[in-house]
C-alpha cells in the first residue's frame, strides 16, 4: 500500500482535542492516509493549490468544502491576472 506523500506534514493530526481520540486518528489514517489518499479532500487541495490553502480543521471527507476553496481560489487568481 502506498501512503500519502503529505502524511507527515498533515495538520489535521495536530489538532487537539479532535485527534486526542486515537481511535478516530487510527481510522482516518487507515482509510485515507495509508490506502485511499486519492479520496482525501485534504490531499486533493494540497496537490492542486498548496498546503497553505488547506484549513487545519478540514476532515478528509469534506469534499464539498475542498471544492469550494478550489473554486474560490481559481476565481481569485483569474481576477488578479
Amino acid at each position: 500500500m502506498e501512503k500519502c506523500e503529505f502524511l507527515e506534514q498533515c495538520t489535521i493530526f495536530r489538532v487537539d482535542p479532535i485527534m486526542s481520540n486515537t481511535d478516530l486518528k487510527d481510522r482516518l489514517q487507515k482509510h485515507f492516509c495509508n490506502s485511499q489518499y486519492h479520496r482525501c479532500a485534504r490531499h486533493f487541495l494540497q496537490a492542486a493549490i498548496g498546503k497553505e490553502h488547506v484549513p487545519m480543521l478540514m476532515l478528509p471527507n469534506q469534499h464539498e468544502w475542498a471544492a469550494q476553496i478550489l473554486s474560490d481560489h481559481k476565481t481569485y487568481v483569474s481576477q488578479q491576472a
